[in-house]
């Protein structure tokens, strides 16, 4: 870019001389000479005060003069060469900049001027720009779009001074007009010069060249115009295309359509970062931590893992917790993944005894998925206790007891403790640190502590600390369970001591020693140590009850599943570890709203005694009795406290133990069903892991149009052939199923299908094939095939499939490699069944569980890593390999295709840049490189050797050959000495070597632990990458009786109550169908005890109720029983309680079913029919639904439970809250009529109110109980919300007024249509409450009835006062 001086810079040299290369006399060589200095970077410096004179302007002059002389004819810019025009515009535009200060005038300025000086103003001059800014300016001086600008400028001097100036041009058409008006430019808009520039040149054209006159030709031109009038059009779409924004996915697809596809930023930064990809997305942790923090992590993992470890004895407790430390350092320095632990680090895991020549095993792959959680808390519990500490530095406080107890805090519970004691004590330190680190909090008035703050600083706290013993002394004891900090008894009554701290706000001796004892109270209450006791004591003598609530009453029969805890009362804390997934149903029936959990000391009077004796004087004086009345008083306070913060603590700290334990049973039931290897034919000699060919039979759903699909899948997985059969009734068509299997002759058979008639199918194929070769024929299990016959994934893969055939599919599979179904499900895994009660976990919980099955046994199977760029199928456990998930799964396959779909050994992931060290070190054993012959090929990638390790799987091959150094060269010039061993079958030379002391060795010298290592290459060498899982798994009748019926044969067992449907009915027994699809039968003799024929008792199409007597699984059949005799004895049995636990409440399971009782009584009364419009025959709950969608004040009339002389009026008095008003009928006509007198008896007003007619009663007692509901609610004395809220507000208020007192109304939530009236005499007295109710046009309280809000309010006052004065005496 050139350089150019600025116009107008304050910064210039005035005393700088004029350049003295004046111009030549021809202008093109000047302007020529310009732009070759221009070209090398190195224009003309122009020095904005120089003085110039008019040569340059007066040669323009004489130019355009001599133009004129020659008749108007000038050289078209296009007869001159580019870079000539170039030039002239360039000399023309810094010609204009010399001119920078003259244009700081006004024309008329500058004109007076020059007419005063003698010089000429012909030149037409360069309109002004706006002013910019001179940040602008100078980003301007580097601009690249200068050059741009100088030839747009240049453009328009030279159409100024051309010959036609006088006119303006549009293409060629001359407009004399053109230049008269002149458009502004503003900043945000480009100038209109640049605008039309893009606009293509057409050559002037003159009338006389077309033989038209001039006249003509502007008339022509006036009414066609030039042919750009919309040429603007196309500038707006090339601006909009200019001015579009970049492609991207987020302008593509939808954040959720991104996160789906994992697409995002985040997923890209989990993709691209050096470490595996499950410890990203779960594990949190400190790679950078010390040693001894390290060690501190260790520690605590190991005490968590040795709550559920039992069988670590003293003698394993110190080699245990070794292993755990390894297993910490590998997740937490190494990030190594489990899988890679458990095959190349076992030596760290287990622990060998050299004296007894044994191995132990410390850790299994449970414990270390447990350690891999455990991390994160512990990360979690670490950072929070940092964070205290950090607070605690900032305070610049001195508290040895917060030091302490951060160091020896081990769960969360105790650093919330920490952090509420800091709070309480230190709260105005802490207010003060938030304003000075600039926080924008304002200072609060009041605190929650504020109370505390001022008692501690008021000469009150002196009389806190004469209670003889401290809270933290207290709480040191609660801790250790003994007496070790005594009490000391001051020698003044509390009464009279209180005396002396009386003042004008604590008035009497008693108040100040009720300020007091709160005080020590919440000392107590807030210290980390006593809570910590009371916590241990409650969770060791705890007992936990629960409480039906109304819904859960009616809702939660004897078939529930939560029935077996409706009545729980006083079970023991302890004893939910043998019953872990109990709790975890009664916190979620609490959250259902069915039950109240309520978890308290077993013998709570016991526990107070017990921490009482440790703050309690052993002086025998009146005055130690007095003293220890005090303290039993704030004992009590603070056990009112604790015992509704502890339990909360508890039941968060169970729920999250027991759900972990869910989950680890989810993952258990997941491992078995994915560690099967292929199926193995009885009438094959396969090696373990080969894959059979599978025929796959099933009807589907089983109805009697389905066909029955036979489809054969080779051993590639693929379908090869299939039959439709209409059934296996036809001999002609058991024929063609026996040609059929002969054609594609299967390795085995599998049957399958959805209903019970799947059971008579596989009967079928075993008779067509009864004299057939012999053949496997086994039931398949379904679950998975159910899934995939409706999936997008099956209808992509064989679009052409009917749905039968893709269930086939499935089947046939999940015999031949039951890991790659499972894997292909994804997270539609959740959708299974593991355990009846997995939906108490989040879906993103059990999904961590579950996935940790897939990635333990996905890495023990391996992967070929080239076949799976192919194949989609088998590259669905990829994910799941060590290191891996589904990004960089993803990544890996689309990485190695762009490398040509195949790489020739391990090492080219990290040679070609596919994977990166860590993540490497952690998958490479898992992936499988067969050995193709390809020059570069390993054939140690065969095998599950680590790339670590493959030196030392070389040098056992050479010394099992026993070979010299030389044979050892010479065989790895070629393919190796592995290579060798295999091919000359001499694997079995490996079982004399003597292991141990290698083992020994490299543990002496390099400090490494091989000796499972070394065991493990020996096994892999003699049978690489071979099958480890266990024998495919064969249905138990169980399980297919489950399979087929859905129902499971436990619930069926003798002397169940099960409904039926008749199907035949003979005089030697009766035909049934059970829900379940299974056949029953029931004998003539077991149809009555009077032996009446079953003909006249039943008939085909009848549903009863029978008794299972036995159940056959394999046959899928029952016998089944109708004798009235069997039947009371089996709810005789249903009636028995005696099976029940002992924590039963069986008094309140009667009470709620005598009330239940009464009620459904109530209901099968004969219904009542009452003229009138809003009479409605509907039930308590039934009519509450009814209003729910109605107004508030809308109501209805309905038949009452008491009996037919009474009715009900049920109003709605506010959002979910109704009023049911009894009404007692009398002089009635009949038992349907309605009464001549209608009566509501008042609750507690010992009032009558009588009424004639139910209009009457309507208006007259329900509108006028509605208006004084309305006058109350408008008051500015109530308060809206609940009871307790508005307790809580007296509080606040009483504390920021401690010498006010303060009363409000609010509703009482559990009595709809009345009031309570809370009030708070003073800061230290208790918050009271007087029910208030409302009745016809006045209000009830205390015996007393007001007419209006006032006269309540008034009354109010009276009467406390009143009853103050008379306790005063």
């Amino acid at each position: 870019m050139s350089e150019l001086g600025v116009s107008g810079s304050p910064n210039e040299n005035p005393n700088v001389e004029k350049n003295n290369d004046g111009p030549a006399e021809d202008g093109r060589d000047v302007n020529t000479n310009g732009m070759n200095e221009e070209e090398e970077g190195e224009g003309d410096r122009l020095d904005n005060n120089e003085r110039h004179d008019s040569s340059e302007e007066s040669e323009t002059d004489e130019e355009a003069e001599r133009a004129i002389r020659e008749g108007f004819i000038v050289e078209d810019e296009e007869d001159e060469a580019p870079h000539e025009i170039m030039k002239k515009k360039k000399r023309k535009k810094r010609v204009e900049e010399e001119k920078g200060p003259q244009g700081m005038l006004d024309e008329d300025d500058l004109e007076l001027v020059m007419e005063n000086t003698g010089q000429d103003n012909r030149t037409k001059l360069k309109r002004l720009k706006r002013g910019r800014d001179q940040e602008e300016d100078l980003e301007k001086i580097f601009s690249e779009d200068e050059d741009q600008e100088e030839k747009e400028e240049g453009g328009r001097e030279e159409e100024i001074d051309g010959p036609d100036r006088g006119y303006g041009r549009r293409n060629g058409v001359m407009d004399e007009f053109a230049d008269f008006i002149e458009q502004d430019e503003f900043e945000d808009e480009e100038p209109q010069e640049e605008k039309y520039d893009v606009t293509p040149q057409v050559e002037s054209v003159r009338p006389e060249a077309l033989g038209i006159s001039e006249d003509d030709y502007f008339q022509i031109y006036e009414i066609f115009g030039d042919g750009t009038d919309y040429a603007f059009a196309l500038e707006d779409e090339d601006v909009e295309d200019e001015l579009q924004e970049p492609v991207s996915l987020k302008t593509i697809f939808e954040p959720s359509e991104l996160q789906e596809k994992m697409l995002t930023e985040e997923d890209e930064i989990v993709r691209i970062t050096d470490e595996p990809e499950r410890m990203q997305l779960y594990m949190k942790r400190n790679s950078d931590c010390t040693d001894q923090e390290l060690l501190d992590e260790s520690h605590w993992i190991t005490n968590q893992l040795l709550e559920k470890r039992l069988d670590i004895n003293s003698e394993l407790l110190e080699p245990f917790r070794f292993a755990v430390r390894h297993a910490v350092h590998f997740f937490v320095r190494e990030s190594l993944e489990v899988p890679f632990i458990w095959q190349h680090r076992r030596d760290y895991i287990v622990h060998y005894d050299r004296q007894r020549d044994s191995i132990t095993p410390l850790l299994n792959q449970d414990d270390l998925w447990r350690i891999f959680n455990l991390c994160t808390r512990y990360w979690s519990l670490h950072s929070k206790k940092n964070d205290l500490m950090k607070l605690y530095t900032d305070l610049g406080i001195s508290d040895e007891m917060v030091i302490t107890l951060c160091q020896e805090a081990s769960s969360l519970e105790t650093v919330d403790d920490i952090n509420d004691y800091l709070h309480f004590t230190y709260s105005e330190q802490i207010r003060d640190r938030a304003l000075l680190v600039g926080t924008g909090l304002r200072r609060p008035q009041v605190s929650k502590y504020s109370f505390y703050e001022k008692a501690k600083n008021s000469p009150l706290y002196h009389l806190v600390k004469e209670f003889g013993i401290s809270a933290r002394d207290f709480s040191f004891n609660a801790i250790q369970g003994a007496r070790l900090r005594f009490v000391e008894d001051v020698s003044v009554p509390p009464q009279e001591l209180a005396t002396s701290y009386v003042t004008d706000e604590l008035t009497d001796p008693e108040l100040v020693l009720q300020r007091a004892r709160k005080v020590f109270a919440e000392e107590i209450v807030h210290d980390p140590y006593f809570r910590k006791a009371f916590r241990d004591k409650l969770f060791q003598t705890g007992v936990v009850s629960t409480l039906a609530t109304q819904k859960g009453v009616r809702k939660i029969d004897n078939e529930h599943p939560y029935y077996e805890f409706k009545y729980l009362k006083g079970k023991p804390l302890t004893s939910f570890e043998q019953s872990p997934i109990l709790f975890l149903k009664m916190l979620k029936a609490e959250e259902e709203g069915l039950v109240q959990i309520s978890v308290d000391f077993n013998d709570k009077n016991d526990v107070f005694n017990g921490f009482f004796e440790l703050i309690l004087s052993d002086n025998y004086s009146e005055n130690a009795t007095k003293w220890n009345s005090q303290r039993e008083m704030v004992l009590k306070d603070v056990f009112r406290q604790l015992s509704t913060l502890a339990p909360g603590a508890i039941r968060e700290t169970l729920r999250s133990k027991y759900s972990d334990e869910l989950g680890m049973l989810c993952r258990a039931k997941l491992y078995s069903r994915l560690d099967q290897a292929p199926y193995e034919p009885s009438t094959k000699n396969f090696d373990r892991g080969t894959i059979p060919s599978v025929l796959a039979v099933s009807n589907g759903k089983g109805e009697p149009s389905d066909a029955i699909i036979c489809l054969f899948v080779n051993d590639m997985g693929e379908p090869a052939d299939s039959l439709k059969l209409p059934d296996f009734k036809d001999p002609a068509n058991q024929a063609m199923f026996t040609d059929f299997v002969d054609k594609v002759n299967p390795d085995v058979i599998g049957v399958s299908g959805m209903s019970v008639s799947a059971h008579k199918v596989r009967l079928n194929v075993q008779v067509s094939l009864s004299s057939h070769d012999p053949i496997d024929i086994i039931m398949v299990n379904d679950e998975i095939a159910r899934l995939y016959q409706n999936s997008s994934r099956a209808t992509d893969e064989f679009p052409s499939f009917s749905t039968t055939s893709l269930y086939c599919i499935a089947l046939a599979r999940y015999v031949q490699n039951p890991l790659f179904e499972y894997a292909a499900l994804g997270h539609d895994l959740l959708s299974l069944s593991f355990d009846p009660w997995q939906h108490l976990l989040s879906s993103e919980t059990l999904w961590r569980y579950l996935e940790t099955a897939l990635v333990d046994v996905s890495s023990l199977v391996g992967i070929d890593i080239n076949e799976a760029v192919n194949n989609k199928y088998e590259a669905n456990i990829l994910p799941y390999i060590a290191g891996l998930g589904p990004r960089k799964a993803d990544y890996i396959l689309k990485k190695i295709a762009t490398l040509g779909g195949r790489i020739d050994n391990r090492s080219d992931l990290i040679s070609k840049q596919i994977v990166t060290r860590k993540i490497f070190i952690n998958c490479s054993s898992f992936l499988i490189i067969p050995n193709d012959e390809y020059p570069n090929m390993d054939i140690l990638d065969t095998t599950r050797i680590h790339n670590e390790d493959y030196e030392l799987a070389r040098k056992m091959a050479s010394d099992a050959l026993e070979l010299d150094e030389e044979d050892i060269e010479e065989l790895e010039a070629s393919k190796g000495v592995v290579y060798h061993l295999l091919e000359e079958n001499e694997a079995a030379k490996l079982d004399e070597l003597v292991l141990e002391e290698y083992a020994d060795q490299l543990e002496r010298e390099f400090n490494q632990r091989k000796r499972s290592t070394l065991e493990k290459v020996r096994r892999e060498l003699k049978d690489p990458y071979g099958e480890q899982r266990n024998m495919f798994h064969r249905l138990t009748p169980s399980e297919i009786f489950l399979m087929l019926t859905g129902e499971n044969p436990r619930n069926l067992r003798p002397d169940t109550l099960v409904p039926v449907n008749v199907k035949r009915v003979t005089n030697r027994f009766v035909a049934v169908k059970l829900d379940c699809d299974v056949d029953g039968d029931i004998k003539a003799d077991e149809v009555s005890d009077d032996y009446i024929p079953p003909p006249q008792l039943l008939q085909a199409g009848q549903t009863v109720e029978a008794i299972i007597i036995s159940l056959n699984e394999q046959n899928f059949t029952a016998e089944l029983s109708l004798r009235n005799s069997i039947l009371q004895t089996v709810l005789a049995k249903q009636k028995d309680r005696s099976h029940l636990t002992a924590y039963w409440d069986i008094e309140a399971e009667d009470r709620d079913n005598e009330k239940m009782q009464a009620e459904t009584q109530a209901e099968q009364r004969v219904a009542r029919v009452i003229k009138h419009p809003l009479f409605k025959d509907l039930n308590a709950s039934q009519a509450e639904a009814y209003l729910s969608k109605l107004q508030v004040g809308d109501l209805i009339i309905r038949p009452s439970s008491k009996g037919s002389d009474h009715i009900v009026v049920t109003w709605k008095v506010g959002e979910s809250a109704y009023q049911h008003i009894d009404v007692l009928e009398l002089d009635k006509e009949n038992e349907f009529s309605i009464g001549q007198r209608l009566i509501v008896k008042g609750r507690f007003e010992n009032m009558t109110y009588e009424y004639s007619d139910l209009d009457e009663l309507i208006v007259m007692h329900i509108k006028a109980i509605a208006k004084k509901i309305d006058e109350m609610c408008m008051h500015d004395k109530y308060r809206r919300g609940s009871r307790s809220d508005t307790e809580h507000w007296l509080e606040s208020y009483s504390e920021a007024n401690p010498k006010r007192s303060c009363y409000t109304f609010c509703s009482d939530q559990e009595h709809p249509g009345y009031f309570v009236l809370c009030f708070k005499a003073g800061v230290t007295s208790p918050v009271l409450a007087w029910p208030v109710k409302v009745i016809p046009n006045a209000y009830f309280l205390q015996g007393n009835v007001y007419a209006d809000m006032t006269a309540l309010c008034n009354g109010f006052k009276l009467l406390y006062a009143a009853r103050a004065k008379s306790s005063r005496r």
